[in-house]
C-alpha cells in the first residue's frame, strides 16, 4: 500500500472483500503485516486469479500494488501496479507490434499490446514517478515523441509523478511551491472548462424561431382541439391533410372546405397552415409524414432560414 495518510489498512482489509468490489467475501482473511503491507489468504484459487483480474486495485481511489506471494525478502515487494496506458502520437506507418512493445518497456514490464486500440498494458513500479512522455527510435533514424494516458488512474502528485502521495504533501515542494503549483491548477482548470463549455455549446443560427414556432404550435394544437372536440359546432376537417397544389402554392384554399389558408411552403412535400381562429400552425402535405417534415425542414435549413411562399 503505497498512500501512508490515506485510510487505514484494517479499513481497506474489510472493504475490498465485498461483493460490489472483489465479491469474495466469507472467503478470504485479511491480515495486517504492519509497514503498510498486508495479506489476503484465499481459500480458493479462483478466487485469487479472479480478483488479480480485477488489477489495478483502488482504496479512496489510490493505486495500491497486489501481488500474488513469493518467499522473499525483499523491501520493495509487492510494488509492481498493472495498468492499460494509451499511447497517443505513434505515426499511423509504425503502429505495429514492437513499436508498443517499445513504449511498453520504456514505461515499466511490458504485458501485452492491442495494436488496434493504440494501447499497452505494462507493470509500473509504484515506487517510481510515472512516465506521461517518451520517445520512440526506429531503425531508420526516425525518432518520434508518444504521450501517455493511464486509464484507471486516479489521484497522484502533479509534481514527481509519484502516487504515494499529492502534490499537497509533496515532500520535493515547499509551502510557496505548492501554493503557487495550486493557484496554478486551479486556473488550468478553470482554463479548460470554459474551452470545453464554448466548445460543445450551439450557436443560433439565423430564422431559428421559425421551427420553434412550428415546434410550439404542436403543443398548442392538441390542447385546442382537445377544448373543441367535445362541441357540436367544432370544425375537425381543418386538420385533414389533402394533396397541394403545388403550381400555384400561393393560392388561397377554399374556406368552405378546409377553414385554413396557406402560411409557409417548406418545400415539395410539406406545407405549413395557420389555422384562422386560434393561429395555430398545422403541416399539410402529400403525405403529412415525419420524413417528408424532416427532409423539407433541411431544405429551410440549406437555405438559411428563407422560406418561400406568403407570410402571415
Amino acid at each position: 500500500m503505497f498512500h501512508s495518510d490515506g485510510r487505514s489498512v484494517e479499513a481497506l482489509l474489510k472493504h475490498m472483500p465485498r461483493r460490489r468490489i472483489w465479491d469474495v467475501e466469507g472467503r478470504v482473511r485479511g491480515t495486517n503485516l504492519g509497514n503498510n503491507k498486508f495479506l489476503f489468504d484465499f481459500d480458493m484459487e479462483e478466487d485469487l486469479e479472479k480478483v488479480l483480474q480485477k488489477r489495478p486495485c483502488h482504496f479512496n481511489r489510490w493505486s495500491f500494488a497486489l501481488e500474488k506471494w513469493t518467499p522473499t525478502i525483499n523491501e520493495e515487494f509487492p510494488n509492481l501496479i498493472p495498468f492499460w496506458a494509451n499511447v497517443v502520437g505513434v505515426p499511423i506507418h509504425y503502429r505495429k507490434q514492437e513499436t508498443f512493445e517499445s513504449v511498453g518497456k520504456a514505461l515499466g514490464v511490458f504485458d501485452k499490446a492491442d495494436v488496434e486500440g493504440s494501447k499497452v498494458r505494462v507493470f509500473v513500479n509504484g515506487d517510481r514517478p510515472l512516465k506521461f512522455e517518451c520517445k520512440v527510435g526506429f531503425d531508420n533514424g526516425d525518432v518520434a515523441k508518444v504521450s501517455i494516458q493511464y486509464e484507471d488512474l486516479y489521484r497522484y502528485c502533479f509534481s514527481c509523478k509519484r502516487i504515494s502521495h499529492e502534490e499537497g504533501t509533496c515532500p520535493e515542494l515547499n509551502d510557496d511551491q505548492r501554493e503557487r503549483n495550486r493557484v496554478a491548477r486551479i486556473a488550468q482548470h478553470d482554463l479548460e472548462e470554459r474551452a470545453t463549455r464554448e466548445a460543445f455549446s450551439q450557436p443560433q443560427r439565423p430564422n431559428a424561431g421559425i421551427g420553434n414556432e412550428i415546434q410550439n404550435s404542436r403543443s398548442k394544437g392538441k390542447e385546442y382541439r382537445g377544448k373543441e372536440a367535445s362541441s357540436p359546432d367544432s370544425r375537425r376537417d381543418w386538420i385533414t391533410p389533402r394533396v397541394l397544389n403545388l403550381n400555384f402554392p400561393e393560392t388561397e384554399i377554399d374556406t368552405t372546405h378546409t377553414i385554413a389558408k396557406p402560411v409557409y411552403i417548406l418545400g415539395k412535400h410539406t406545407e405549413i397552415r395557420r389555422h384562422p381562429q386560434n393561429g395555430d400552425l398545422k403541416t399539410w402535405g402529400k403525405p403529412d409524414t415525419g420524413e417528408n417534415r424532416r427532409r423539407d425542414m433541411r431544405d429551410i435549413r440549406k437555405s438559411n432560414g428563407n422560406v418561400p411562399g406568403p407570410r402571415p
